[in-house]
């Protein structure tokens, strides 16, 4: 029996695709920060509860890091990989010097100085292109204490640029509500709300 799906339905499906991408896309990045919260128990014994707490933020960052440097050395074991991650999350989201230095050692002493130097330019780029990319949204830098906290926003952004083509205000509306409500456990729901709503604006113009 042949189904048939009118325009309406046919768009509809679609949007919930879209909607289910970008939240499977979250999941994702947090299943990655609590991997490496569980190698820096089991490897480095460290406890490291801000990978998990804040793992949305820390997964949007360092994931696409972790990749880049994966695709650049591609013999690199992913415990290595791992290792640098962690180097990279202890860097920018704490001043945890104490663990930040047992892993220095911990990179030194499996000769990954070099890969390491290169994660940390490829980091600072990152994060320089985020922030212009957020101050170029006019958000008034007095309502962001932390803007890396919103780091998970970067894995993010080519779909939301294909959602601000062609739907309409309350489809728009709908997805950015199920991300807020995805995330909004460590983070400020209004000012996600903000920020997405402003970035779909600024691709939509």
């Amino acid at each position: 029996m042949n189904i048939i799906l009118t325009e309406s339905q046919y768009k509809k499906i679609l949007l919930e695709e879209k909607t289910k991408n970008v939240i499977d896309k979250l999941e994702s990045l947090s299943d990655f920060s609590k991997k490496l919260s569980s190698f820096s128990k089991k490897n480095l014994n460290m406890s490291l509860n801000f990978l998990e707490n804040f793992s949305f933020s820390v997964g949007g960052f360092t994931e696409p890091l972790f990749s880049f440097m994966k695709s650049t050395y591609p013999n690199l074991k992913d415990s290595n990989l791992l290792l640098l991650s962690i180097g990279i999350c202890l860097s920018y989201f704490t001043s945890d010097t104490t663990n930040l230095n047992k892993v220095l050692l911990e990179i030194k002493e499996n000769s990954l100085i070099q890969e390491f130097d290169h994660m940390l330019e490829k980091a600072s780029e990152l994060k320089e292109e985020f922030l212009n990319f957020v101050n170029n949204l006019s958000i008034p830098t007095s309502k962001i204490s932390n803007l890396m906290a919103y780091s998970f926003i970067i894995p993010l952004i080519p779909e939301l640029y294909e959602y601000a083509q062609g739907n309409s205000k309350k489809e728009i509306k709908e997805m950015i509500n199920k991300v807020v409500d995805f995330t909004k456990k460590n983070l400020s729901p209004n000012l996600i709300l903000i920020i997405l709503e402003k970035i779909v604006k600024t691709f939509q113009s």
